[in-house]
């Protein structure tokens, strides 16, 4: 059998279809997506973090016995991309304790 092979080349695809772009239609629904989330306070992009500070300073109280008086400042921020880090809470904790030294028993927490 003599086969005449003839060369059936294929067109090469066009350009558009080797791009990962999505059809306008997919992106038109991607960018409302993306409009409505935003609107809806979504965080599922944005991350909390949270800063403590601790500081403590020990004075004499009005009897003239030393008191050690410690401040905890906690605050949470939320962290969006390309927006300002947002204060959501900031917690004061106040503590001022008598300065015994060796601690006089425990009961720890």
């Amino acid at each position: 059998h003599a086969h005449s092979s003839r060369a059936t080349t294929m067109p090469p695809p066009p350009p558009e279809a080797t791009t990962t772009t999505p059809p306008w239609w997919e992106r038109k629904e991607n960018e409302l997506q993306r409009d409505r989330s935003a609107n809806n306070n979504d965080t599922s992009s944005c991350s909390l973090s949270s800063s403590e500070t601790y500081s403590c300073r020990t004075a004499p109280d009005e009897n003239g016995n030393m008191r050690r008086k410690c401040e905890r400042v906690v605050r949470k921020f939320r962290m969006c991309p390309g927006r300002d880090p947002e204060e959501i809470e900031c917690t004061r904790e106040l503590t001022d304790e008598e300065d015994v030294r060796g601690g006089g028993g425990g009961g720890g927490g």
